[in-house]
């Protein structure tokens, strides 16, 4: 949060959802609705895309077995095959980016924290409020790297290591 200004949250997956664990609020007048504890719907939010990104296609109908996801926005994906194309996305990148995806005012970028063995175990997000990235004093390269890192020193404490920085 000191380096990017943003609101972090650290989350992990519970069934269905994506649980927030901790939270550091932005210094500014920006109001999220999301504090420690909040449920969010995995398939439906860029957090629950990253705890994703390693399922395979029967994974996710294991998870949803009626392969039919309900809608939250206009953006959600409404079957599996569609969450399984925004999650390979993700994962081909190495992190996850979105504008009002879950909320029409929010953007995000997430990347996995993984364990030692180099599952995904939480997700490391900042929130990013849809006028600040408009406003273009956003550079969301860097904004991602500062994340990417914040997450790859949180896997390596959980004895991750990894020998391809396209890994994390």
């Amino acid at each position: 949060r000191d380096q990017t200004g943003l609101s972090c949250n650290l989350a992990i997956q519970d069934e269905h959802s994506v649980v927030v664990i901790s939270k550091v609020a932005a210094p500014t007048p920006f109001v999220s609705t999301v504090h420690v504890g909040t449920r969010l719907p995995l398939h439906a939010t860029l957090l629950g895309r990253v705890l994703l990104s390693d399922m395979k296609p029967a994974d996710l109908l294991t998870l949803y077995p009626d392969d039919t996801l309900p809608k939250f926005s206009e953006r959600t994906p409404s079957n599996t095959a569609m969450l399984y194309e925004l999650i390979c996305q993700d994962a081909k990148r190495g992190y996850g980016y979105d504008e009002g995806y879950f909320e029409p005012e929010v953007g995000s970028a997430a990347v996995a924290v993984r364990n030692k063995h180099g599952h995904i175990v939480a997700v490391l997000g900042v929130t990013i409020p849809v006028s600040y990235l408009r406003s273009g004093k956003l550079d969301t390269s860097q904004l991602v790297n500062t994340v990417r890192t914040a997450a790859t020193e949180l896997s390596q404490l959980l004895g991750y290591h990894s020998h391809s920085p396209s890994a994390v």
